[in-house]
């Protein structure tokens, strides 16, 4: 079947999402046999259905980061990467706990092209930026000046953020669409996945 009477349907059987991650995740399915070593690329998900196509959403505004603090560290990744990791992209991670603290658990999958970014010195950067720089009652309203601006930047370089690597931080995962199936097929997806 095309991917677009998928599009229309609400559920799919486990078989035909199957195909589609095997059809259209080449590039993250050779990295995850390869760099990735077989382990799952998670993200704590309020949805309850088993298997969604989702958009990434763009320009996406933070909920409890300042807006200004937003800016710098997506103008960082820009120059550095050439993305606005922070507003543009959908974060995972492959550590399956931290992942459901945010969720129902889900294995995501990007289609087609993707860049994953990710350090393996920081676990959370808004976590970390929050206690490098200021407590978290304050943290949505603090306003930032050059000082605090040249400590972020700083912070960012030393981080050692790189493209597609395996830890057990956080994931920004830069593609156009994604695949995202339940948890609970953990446990007999990677044999399907391998055939």
């Amino acid at each position: 079947m095309r991917l677009h009477q998928y599009l229309n349907e609400d559920t799919w059987s486990y078989d035909d999402m199957v195909s589609l991650i095997k059809s259209n995740c080449n590039p993250f399915l050779k990295d995850w046999q390869s760099t990735y070593k077989y382990n799952f690329l998670y993200s704590g998900r309020k949805s309850s259905k088993d298997f969604d196509i989702k958009t990434i959403r763009k320009n996406r505004k933070p909920q409890n980061t300042s807006l200004d603090i937003h800016n710098i560290v997506d103008d960082w990744f820009y120059r550095e990467f050439g993305v606005r990791a922070r507003s543009n992209a959908m974060f995972g991670t492959f550590n399956r706990s931290m992942a459901e603290i945010y969720g129902n658990l889900f294995i995501v999958f990007p289609i087609g092209k993707y860049v994953m970014l990710s350090s393996d010195k920081v676990r959370d950067l808004y976590l970390k930026l929050g206690t490098e720089l200021v407590d978290y009652t304050i943290w949505a309203d603090f306003k930032v000046n050059e000082e605090v601006k040249a400590t972020i930047i700083n912070f960012l370089e030393k981080s050692n953020y790189k493209k597609n690597i395996y830890n057990l931080n956080e994931q920004m995962v830069i593609c156009k669409k994604y695949y995202m199936i339940h948890g609970n097929y953990n446990h007999i997806l990677k044999g399907d996945l391998l055939r």
